[in-house]
């Protein structure tokens, strides 16, 4: 089962238990013993149920499903340049851009950078539902915080491509780091997947080349 029959499935369980549901309730309605705290009650009860049912049917955002090939076409560009000055380039542009480059390696033709982490807090236990911070736990909500880190980290190549072109592949990832307010920790690399994040990196590299050129 792929994942979009699965979530068909559970789409349907869902719908067929909310209408089992409603219509329990329906018949409980019409029972004359029933005083107005308790239909108040019910009504108060079916708007909750009813709003996390919906959101139990909104597929969350997940990573693009793209081939390798896709990928490396993404993440790679051909410049019409010598290998040295497209080296030299990518170096100043990475620099430019806020990164800090761990390793390099001209003759190699590689640059090992990282960017600046971003630090921020979210409740313990808990996930992000549509933009809202939600605890597991009501009893300890908002009082313990979670602190994640995500830091971008790359490898860049730089190879000769023949007939004066140079081929520039960047590869980025977010290293996630999780400290519990428990004292535990956890690491989660996720590769960085959007087209615009590379496009910027190679425009300011094709910058970096007009001003190289300019100069000389």
């Amino acid at each position: 089962m792929n994942r979009g029959d699965g979530f068909f499935a559970l789409s349907s369980l869902v719908y067929c238990a909310s209408v089992g549901f409603l219509v329990d309730c329906a018949k409980f309605w019409r029972s004359r013993s029933m005083s107005k705290r308790i239909k108040f009650s019910l009504i108060w009860v079916l708007c909750s149920a009813f709003m996390l049912l919906l959101g139990a049917c909104v597929p969350m955002p997940q990573q693009p499903n793209l081939t390798p090939l896709q990928i490396q076409a993404m993440q790679s560009h051909t410049f019409r340049e010598s290998r040295l000055k497209v080296f030299n380039a990518t170096a100043n542009a990475l620099e430019n851009m806020g990164y800090t480059i761990k390793n390099s390696n001209a003759a190699g033709g590689y640059v090992n950078v990282e960017g600046s982490a971003h630090s921020e807090q979210v409740p313990d236990g808990g996930f992000n539902w549509h933009g809202m911070d939600v605890c597991v736990s009501s009893d300890n909500c908002g009082q313990n915080l979670d602190e994640v880190t995500v830091k971008p980290v790359g490898n860049v190549t730089v190879t000769s491509a023949g007939q004066g072109r140079t081929v520039v592949r960047l590869n980025f990832t977010n290293k996630q780091k999780t400290s519990s307010s428990r004292g535990q920790s956890s690491e989660d690399d996720e590769q960085i997947l959007d087209p615009g994040f590379y496009n910027k990196i190679f425009n300011q590299i094709k910058q970096s080349l007009f001003v190289g050129s300019a100069v000389n």
